[in-house]
């Protein structure tokens, strides 16, 4: 074939037009859409065939895509731009695959991603630039997966700190086929450490400390295999012990306590195989016992309160009782006669009719399960457990003062999410006291558990 030739549209609009000399593509290929240029081939190469490829915006004579075919395998530099006529993206291909480097720009031509390539998949370096030019991350790829040193800033929430955002932290470690292994260290914007902490194959293993902007440590923890294995440690800002507890694959045994920070004991319990087995007792900072729980097979069985000079107040019999299967309390029993006492913040801890979610029980267990998201540390290191939720139900049915009792182990994101959706709770049906509405002091277990 030679000469130039024609192609039209079922409307009799030109589509193509191009020439060809001894069957063989030459000269200028164009494209069309509604009679406009839309894209063209300028052929450079008759023994290579290689083409130059030009595609403009909607048949005007702004340039979206320029790049190179060798045959009609893409080949050499492309670079995309957006609809503005600013370089938005710029990369190579070899025989069809992108091999070599590709970066992505900002609207405003600055740089904000490079990866390199090799047959399509990504090897070599990789990083990610913000619109300041800051580095947000830099590692290196090998077949695809993250592998050896990197480093880069990350919006991150502070383990223990749980009335903290998440706070841009640089963070430095290393990656073998794409999960961390070896040591991770994250630093706070004046260089201060706040995390350190060890991973085998993706999993926390070993130690992680936990420091505040000043440098003060606050929790040590331990970990095998991405379980709670060992001591638990927290201490206050001051350097004095706040927390004692140990674990064993992931369950809690033996003795937790808690203190104030004049040193005196706050709270003190024995755990086996993650239950309480016996007494929890609560303390007045004057060293006289609060609270005293009673347990039976890790289940609350009576609770026994004293005033602040050892006075017993109010004994519960069967406070709570907890499904274990909804994750929801059920109704108590064997309420004393100053069970429904009012409390001095006129909230009840119980009313002759308790709060009602809306649709009852199944009907919150449905909301929790919808709007409840599983926090992407606590999922990635296997952390699972139930968070313990307290708050007021109004006498108008809001929702109010909502506080953790008593959080995931080794959980802050768990402890923080049950607390974001129980914020989303819609009005309760109020709790009722001689027949009229009533705030009431609510409890809820939510159970997070990994399928």
């Amino acid at each position: 074939m030679n000469g130039t030739y024609f192609k039209f549209h079922k409307d009799g609009t030109f589509s193509e037009e191009g020439f060809y000399e001894n069957d063989t593509l030459t000269g200028i290929r164009y494209q069309y859409a509604t009679n406009k240029i839309s894209s063209q081939r300028i052929y450079l190469d008759k023994k290579t065939n290689l083409a130059k490829y030009i595609n403009y915006k909607n048949g005007t004579d702004t340039i979206i895509t320029q790049g190179f075919y060798r045959g009609e395998t893409k080949d050499s530099c492309w670079i995309y731009y957006s609809e503005s006529g600013n370089k938005k993206r710029e990369l190579f291909y070899k025989n069809g695959k992108k091999t070599g480097y590709r970066k992505d720009y900002f609207e405003n031509g600055k740089l904000e991603k490079y990866t390199e390539y090799k047959n399509e998949t990504e090897e070599g370096l990789k990083f990610t630039l913000s619109a300041k030019g800051d580095t947000l991350s830099k590692y290196f790829m090998k077949n695809g997966n993250r592998n050896g040193i990197y480093s880069g800033i990350e919006r991150t929430e502070i383990p223990r700190i749980l009335n903290w955002p998440l706070i841009q932290l640089k963070v430095v470690g290393n990656f073998s086929e794409n999960k961390k292994h070896g040591r991770f260290q994250y630093f706070y914007p004046n260089g201060k450490i706040a995390m350190d902490q060890n991973y085998t194959e993706g999993k926390l293993s070993g130690e992680r400390m936990v420091f505040d902007s000043l440098g003060n440590k606050l929790t040590s923890t331990h970990y095998l295999k991405g379980k709670l294995n060992g001591d638990w440690t927290e201490w206050y800002a001051s350097g004095k012990k706040r927390r004692e507890a140990h674990f064993d694959k992931g369950k809690q045994n033996g003795r937790e306590a808690e203190y104030f920070e004049n040193e005196k004991t706050r709270m003190e319990a024995i755990y086996s195989n993650n239950k309480i087995a016996g007494n929890r007792i609560f303390y007045y900072e004057n060293g006289k016992p609060k609270v005293k729980e009673i347990y039976k097979d890790g289940i609350l069985t009576e609770q026994i309160s004293y005033d602040a000079k050892g006075k017993t107040k109010r004994t519960l019999i069967k406070p709570e009782i907890i499904n274990e299967d909804k994750g929801i309390p059920q109704d108590m029993e064997g309420e004393t006669e100053d069970q429904v006492a009012e409390t001095a913040d006129n909230i009840y801890t119980i009313a002759e009719q308790m709060p009602e979610f809306q649709g009852g029980d199944a009907a919150m267990f449905k909301f929790l399960q919808k709007n409840i998201n599983y926090p992407q540390m606590e999922k990635e290191n296997g952390i699972q457990g139930k968070c313990y939720i307290q708050f007021v139900v109004t006498k108008d049915g809001e929702v109010e003062d909502i506080k953790v009792l008593r959080g995931v182990p080794g959980g802050p994101g768990c402890d923080k999410e049950a607390v974001r959706v129980v914020k989303l709770f819609p009005k309760f049906k109020p709790g009722l006291m001689n027949g009229k509405p009533v705030s009431v002091r609510y409890n809820l277990p939510i159970k997070f558990s990994l399928q």
